[in-house]
């Protein structure tokens, strides 16, 4: 892929949504991440932003005290309580008519890539989650892992988030 930006140019991008906001105006000019229109490109914001301020925020500030805490502790008790309330909307979500997708129901997006670092088994296991009690949260996580370039891009950063480079 070639650079986007001219080797003079600099952009400062720190917050993964930004990141793949960023990618997606850039190089998705047809709107197959980022929505076609409108009305799907609402869907894809709603669902990022939604992601961004929900199980993101509460993901992240999970994974940062997961080592620093007890694993009895009431603050990793509440994230978890947290985490499992937004697995049951994406769950819902993904229960909707035609709804394959979390923002669009016939492919993936932008929202489903931002998600789905926080809506995995693996990650699921850490928090001591039954990821099965969310058989289509589940099943979507299962979809998002076989995507080709989301297999390329697991690959490139070793434990996705967990280690590695």
């Amino acid at each position: 892929m070639e650079d986007p930006l001219p080797s003079s140019a600099s952009v400062n991008l720190f917050d993964s949504s930004a990141c793949l906001l960023y990618l997606a105006e850039k190089w998705d000019k047809e709107g197959v991440f980022s929505g076609k229109g409108d009305e799907e490109r609402g869907a894809v914001l709603s669902w990022l932003m939604g992601y961004t301020a929900g199980l993101g925020a509460t993901g992240k500030t999970w994974l940062m005290l997961l080592p620093k805490l007890p694993a009895d502790s009431d603050a990793l008790a509440i994230l978890v309580g947290w985490i499992r309330k937004d697995y049951d909307v994406l769950e819902a979500r993904l229960g909707e008519p035609g709804q394959e997708w979390i923002a669009l129901g016939d492919r993936p997006t932008i929202a489903d890539f931002a998600i789905w670092p926080h809506a995995n088994v693996k990650v699921a296991a850490m928090a001591k989650i039954e990821f099965s009690e969310w058989p289509r949260l589940r099943g979507w996580s299962e979809k998002v892992a076989e995507l080709g370039y989301v297999r390329k891009a697991v690959k490139r950063v070793g434990g996705f988030g967990h280690g590695g480079s």
